[in-house]
């Protein structure tokens, strides 16, 4: 082989290992580990702030089902109370119907009554 192609491919061999070197020197390195470890923790933050949201947004679904629950026994309390004005108002009408058919009855009676003495 050719002196001065030994010499050059050496001297390639040597650039590339400076720049290899320079890709993986410590600062290099402790850079990268820098930029990941801070990544890590934004990404860990985004994780625990997404985590309280969801974590909200369950208590609120809950406090929510509760109100709905309270709501239906309330809505059930007043249809029961409904249907009990229901049959009072019925009964008072038969009553007042009742008084309307007997009122003119006692008058008749008491007048009947009155001219008989």
């Amino acid at each position: 082989m050719d002196p001065i192609a030994i010499t050059i491919a050496v001297e390639s061999a040597l650039n590339l290992l400076d720049r290899v070197k320079g890709l993986f020197s410590n600062t290099k390195i402790k850079e990268i580990q820098d930029t990941l470890s801070q990544k890590t923790e934004s990404l860990e933050s985004q994780v625990q702030q997404h985590r309280s949201i969801l974590q909200d947004m369950l208590a609120q679904s809950q406090s929510n089902k509760h109100v709905i629950e309270e709501h239906n026994k309330v809505l059930l309390n007043l249809t029961e109370a409904i249907k009990a004005l229901d049959y009072e108002n019925n009964r008072l009408r038969k009553h007042i119907y009742i008084a309307f058919i007997i009122w003119p009855l006692i008058i008749g009676a008491a007048a009947f009554m009155v001219l008989n003495r």
